[in-house]
């Protein structure tokens, strides 16, 4: 068994020499930051030790990660073996890191979600439990004023293009308002809703709601270095969940699964450099984020954010899925050159709107529709 703490010498594959590591038994003298993130009745406090690699080179870690140095850990974060250094990170803190309370738990862990066929899809038991969300028919049966409501609004705030894409375009104030009606709290966190449309091509892109601000608090305030807007695509309860908590979860990693250490990122489609979502850069996130939509019925609803760096963003080459992950331990924007998406960390990620997708290109899927389709029933 390989000790908790201390100095310990592995091989590896990759490596023709031995790879050191050691875990200190306290945490070194560094600089500290909380940050607060989410709604007033429910935030979620993250803690992080600032973890130096020489070369001025300041990166940001949890707790559990601030005692770990490996000898590949080098200030040249391009020349990081990346996915080796999972591994020996999967050796020696995956049980420090899964009990780590900086951590923000994701779906599975919360049973939100659960594997189906290969697949996360929504547990829908899960959310029929809870005293605040509603079933599939009450939420569509409740939902018929709001409908009625957003309907007229929008058809006679844009008539021409209403007309041009009617049943694209209500099909998704169906889908935004049934979603709204999951848990009617969140029309309170809703400031407004509308259609956006792609101006350049004239067609209609999505109705998009945008949210009440989440509260993000910083101490000490960090150096924002990069910003990005994201966008991730999702389906209606967890797009639910997500309103309510005011930030998108860590990607699920099942704790029982002993290859996978747990996840603080989640993935998305981006833009860099943006420091707010003004008309044009939505339009560009949501033109990068509606190509991957219609993959099986997860690509409905997209919610829509800003996330910020306090270092320059890692580039992964090589290493796929495990060194993104294992990057994101470290860097707060992590961006895959093979597969162009972002993986971005969940407690840097304010969410700012939530548009669903009525292009003409992308299939919309009710939550009505969702829920028969999850529980196998037909309609």
């Amino acid at each position: 068994m390989i000790p908790s703490h201390g100095l310990f010498y592995h091989s590896s594959s990759s490596s023709d020499s031995l790879i050191e590591t050691n875990v200190l038994r306290q945490a070194p003298a560094v600089s500290q930051m909380t940050t607060i993130i989410g709604r007033s009745y429910k935030s979620y406090t993250a803690l992080e030790y600032q973890y130096h690699l020489g070369s001025g080179v300041q990166l940001w870690t949890l707790p559990s990660l601030a005692v770990f140095r490996c000898t590949l850990l080098i200030p040249d974060l391009i020349q990081i073996d990346w996915f080796t250094l999972y591994d020996m990170i999967r050796l020696r803190r995956r049980t420090s890191l899964f009990q780590d309370t900086s951590r923000i738990q994701n779906a599975f862990e919360l049973h939100r979600i659960k594997e189906q066929q290969q697949s996360w899809v929504a547990n829908l038991a899960h959310y029929f439990r809870l005293p605040s969300y509603l079933t599939p028919e009450a939420s569509k049966h409740h939902c018929q004023d709001l409908l009625e409501f957003l309907t007229q609004d929008i058809s006679s705030g844009h008539g021409t293009i209403f007309t041009q894409h009617e049943i694209h375009i209500r099909a998704a104030i169906r889908v935004m308002a049934e979603m709204i009606f999951i848990r009617p709290d969140n029309y309170s966190l809703i400031e407004t809703m509308d259609l956006f449309t792609d101006d350049r091509h004239n067609q209609p892109s999505a109705i998009v709601a945008k949210l009440q601000p989440v509260i993000v608090e910083q101490r000490p305030q960090p150096q924002t270095v990069q910003q990005v807007i994201f966008g991730h695509n999702t389906n209606s309860w967890t797009a639910a969940s997500r309103i309510e908590d005011g930030l998108i979860r860590p990607s699920a990693v099942d704790p029982t699964d002993l290859s996978w250490l747990p996840a603080v990122r989640f993935y998305a489609r981006g833009v860099l450099g943006v420091r707010n979502v003004t008309d044009r850069s939505l339009t560009d996130v949501l033109l990068r984020a509606q190509k991957y939509a219609n993959y099986g019925t997860d690509g409905t609803l997209c919610l829509i954010g800003l996330t910020v760096g306090r270092q320059t963003h890692a580039t992964i080459h090589q290493g796929g899925v495990v060194s993104e992950h294992c990057a994101n331990l470290f860097c707060d924007i992590v961006h895959s050159q093979k597969e162009k998406r972002w993986a971005l960390r969940s407690h840097l990620s304010r969410l700012k709107m939530l548009p669903c997708y009525c292009h003409p290109s992308c299939r919309v899927v009710s939550p009505y529709r969702l829920a028969t389709t999850i529980l196998g029933t037909q309609v």
